[in-house]
């Protein structure tokens, strides 16, 4: 069966009626009939909440925002805890012997190399939750939220973003074997393998 993981800009798209829902709403109902597997990280409940760009005080706004969107059935991938970024629940700790920095350092460096990422030892919790860091939180999420992509061992990444994946096809492949497409891409994908009913 194969997996598919949402990137949250999925999710935005369904809020918003975008044209790619269509083919979101349809690759949600061919997991919940169990045809595929589909996914969200848990990173995606420190995305930005809607309108006041701050970071959410809680996880719960990520189980709503699902279910009003239909996704409630989706499965939450858990990410590596961070303190002040992921929550409890939603989160698990690496051991020292498996850490997460070699891939998200290079992952970084292709998916934003004119931002840098030291800033985010000098900033406190508060500073960084604000509305004046939200381009460089929304970084960190994209990164990490590939990365439990990545670390889960996942078939495809889904997002409206593909042009940053095929803009830097070479760099991404020497971090890790991304698979990305958009909706309606891996809608027609899937319908292309499944066998006949």
């Amino acid at each position: 069966m194969k997996t598919i993981t949402f990137d949250w800009n999925c999710v935005i798209a369904v809020e918003k009626n975008e044209p790619a829902a269509k083919a979101i709403l349809e690759l949600a109902r061919l997991h919940n009939e169990g045809k595929v597997d589909v996914a969200i990280t848990a990173i995606s409940a420190s995305e930005d909440t809607r309108k006041s760009r701050e970071f959410p005080r809680d996880g719960n706004h990520l189980e709503i925002r699902l279910a009003n969107t239909d996704l409630a059935d989706l499965q939450v991938l858990p990410a590596p805890g961070t303190w002040g970024l992921t929550y409890w629940g939603m989160s698990y700790w690496r051991d020292e012997e498996h850490p997460i920095e070699p891939i998200t350092d290079a992952l970084w460096e292709v998916m934003a190399p004119k931002s840098s990422k030291d800033i985010l030892a000098d900033l406190t919790d508060e500073e960084f939750h604000s509305k004046k860091y939200s381009k460089l939180r929304n970084i960190w999420c994209d990164v990490h939220t590939l990365f439990v992509h990545i670390d889960n061992k996942r078939d495809i990444f889904v997002t409206s973003n593909t042009e940053d994946f095929q803009d830097n096809a070479v760099a991404f492949e020497r971090v890790a074997n991304i698979c990305a497409m958009t909706p309606d891409e891996c809608l027609r994908e899937i319908q292309a393998t499944r066998p006949p009913v």
